[in-house]
């Protein structure tokens, strides 16, 4: 068997679900051994390949959540594909506070290309603003039971694809799919990298791997329209000079403005589910604190 897993990973967590559904296929004791490759797309170079999806089994589908839905890359990334029937799984990472849309524009991408998807599943991993002085969420995770999860998601997805009449479902019929632009503004905010220090060595991997080239390494600043504030520059930068602001003021009111605690955020599980959101096919309870009302870009259906 062979499975392809392509995920998006600027600040490694999503790597590392990635990465245990890897291990985890890699050693299934079968006649029929799973031979896994995986490509981060976050890499030009891995973007600009021609993919063809029909020399594998099944694949995988891993994105960040950012502000509700996936980076702007793997959106333009998917419009280039053609899946040819291929089944696949969806995964996202998020930093403790909602998926919001992710899952519809990803079914919406996914059907559009003609993939079949069969099962969807969440994970909680360190918010990519934990770069910055005074932002903490889910700064242990994942953890073991997430990685536990991972496995059994994995496991029950080569499970599923046996099944060719396994589709997984969302009623998209109130749903309109927006591409994703660039921003308008002109104004740098807190959560724009910077070159701070005289430490630099000029390796000028910042600019060489930023997903969307908006790093200019002579000035140490970054486009601002063209910037995902995914985070990769500050992760990467072995004289840690790249930072984004101190924002220990704007972390509280983050925290109210989506009604979170440290205690609900502790709270929340990795989950898996064959539809959405109903018939959930759960590994881990069903977070009591999630809100079952399903959210339109901003529209309650």
């Amino acid at each position: 068997m062979k499975v392809a897993i392509f995920y998006f990973s600027a600040t490694g967590v999503t790597h590392q679900i990635a990465q245990e559904i890897q291990n985890n296929l890699q050693i299934q004791d079968s006649n029929d051994p799973i031979i896994v490759n995986m490509f981060n797309i976050l890499y030009p170079s891995v973007q600009a390949k021609s993919v063809i999806f029909s020399d594998y089994d099944v694949c995988f589908f891993g994105f960040p959540v950012y502000a509700g839905r996936l980076p702007r890359i793997a959106e333009e990334w998917f419009l280039k594909q053609k899946g040819e029937s291929c089944p696949c799984a969806m995964f996202f990472t998020y930093g403790g506070r909602l998926l919001e849309n992710a899952n519809q524009v990803t079914y919406h991408l996914l059907t559009r290309a003609n993939f079949r998807p069969i099962l969807s599943a969440e994970f909680l991993g360190r918010h990519s603003f934990n770069v910055a002085k005074g932002w903490k969420l889910c700064e242990d995770r994942p953890n073991a039971e997430d990685f536990h999860i991972a496995r059994e998601f994995s496991q029950k997805a080569i499970e599923l694809i046996r099944n060719p009449e396994v589709h997984f479902q969302i009623n998209m019929d109130d749903f309109h799919y927006t591409p994703a632009v660039l921003s308008t503004s002109t104004q740098r905010s807190a959560f724009h990298p910077s070159r701070f220090g005289e430490g630099c060595s000029m390796c000028r991997q910042c600019e060489i791997e930023c997903p969307v080239n908006a790093m200019n390494a002579d000035t140490g600043e970054v486009h601002l329209a063209t910037c995902l504030q995914c985070m990769h520059c500050v992760s990467i930068c072995p004289d840690h000079v790249l930072k984004i602001d101190d924002v220990t003021e704007k972390f509280p009111n983050f925290m109210n403005r989506w009604h979170l605690t440290s205690e609900i955020v502790a709270k929340k599980q990795s989950l898996f589910y064959s539809s959405y959101p109903e018939k959930k096919m759960l590994l881990a309870s069903e977070n009591q604190h999630r809100n079952n009302t399903i959210h339109f870009f901003g529209e309650k259906i």
